[in-house]
């Protein structure tokens, strides 16, 4: 199981990313669903992101563990430049909520993003590290069979059982490379929020790094004035098991959709004395890292 390894933080592919990436429609909640283009349907939506993974160097990782009843998670891995170096440093990505809803009021049967924003961030990542991409239960296609239902991609999308299904993925990863030198977590929007919740259970994640992340659940959903996540789970009851951890949260000054308060009441309910770092970034809105996230990795010192 995982174990203690805690320490400090230290273009060209993704052009091609963005340009796929301009099909986008997020859904409502952490996205925007403007319903002035078409939604490109599942398969498109899969192909797109396959897309950006291959002329990025990621590969797709089978899982060797799906049972039935289950909730699958997909995932793709760009090695290290050098495989020789055993064990290096693994940075995973996580996706944020894809599109879990059609429009306001109807629910989308199948969560797989129209633009995989995560994947982006993950296709930008300039480090030697290994690279891997998990989407959210869920996208990017399930079995029949599966424990997938609408309730994974809307009020429950941070509750235990996405949370298990991420941790064991996460696991399974480990398990497939050998334990890394380094592990991070790095979370777009509600992929931040899973990425937190993890972090805080387990014991071999040295850093945690989120991107336009509503870390305060509970005060997104009333400012956002839509219905509480009752069936999930909040950062913010998890601040003493976070406290120690170091950890970097980025947010955008142009944000709409993830205002600034709703990460940095995270980040203040930490406390003065935690290994935390809050940077607001100037010119940003919710969809626009990607361009810019090899250079704010760098400037910030992120995996040194």
């Amino acid at each position: 199981m995982a174990r203690d390894r805690r320490g400090g933080f230290g273009g060209a592919r993704i052009e091609f990313a963005m340009l796929v990436g301009l099909l986008c429609l997020v859904a409502y909640t952490f996205g925007c669903a403007s319903g002035k283009m078409p939604i490109p349907d599942p398969q498109q939506r899969l192909r797109n992101a396959e897309e950006i993974a291959a002329n990025s160097g990621f590969a797709r990782l089978d899982s060797e563990a799906f049972v039935a009843n289950m909730l699958p998670v997909a995932a793709w891995i760009r090695h290290a430049p050098n495989r020789s170096v055993e064990n290096a440093a693994l940075h995973i990505y996580i996706e944020g909520d894809g599109l879990a809803w059609r429009s306001r009021r109807r629910v989308s049967p199948d969560p797989t993003p129209a633009r995989p924003i995560g994947l982006e961030l993950a296709a930008a990542d300039p480090s030697s590290a290994t690279i891997v991409y998990l989407g959210r239960p869920c996208q990017y296609g399930f079995p029949k069979q599966s424990a997938c239902r609408p309730i994974f991609w809307t009020a429950a999308r941070h509750g235990e059982a996405v949370l298990d299904a991420m941790n064991r993925r996460i696991d399974e990863v480990i398990a497939k490379l050998g334990d890394p030198t380094s592990l991070f977590l790095i979370g777009y929007s509600g992929g931040g929020v899973v990425a937190a919740l993890l972090a805080a259970r387990r014991d071999d994640v040295r850093g945690l790094i989120t991107i336009a992340a509503p870390l305060d659940v509970g005060g997104w959903t009333r400012s956002a004035h839509v219905s509480p996540l009752a069936a999930s789970l909040s950062p913010m009851d998890s601040i003493e098991a976070l406290r120690s951890l170091r950890q970097h949260h980025f947010v955008g000054r142009n944000d709409s959709r993830v205002p600034i308060a709703a990460t940095e009441a995270f980040h203040r309910a930490l406390g003065p004395e935690a290994n935390s770092r809050l940077t607001i970034v100037e010119d940003m809105d919710h969809r626009s890292w990607p361009g810019k996230w090899a250079t704010l990795t760098r400037a910030n010192e992120l995996f040194e």
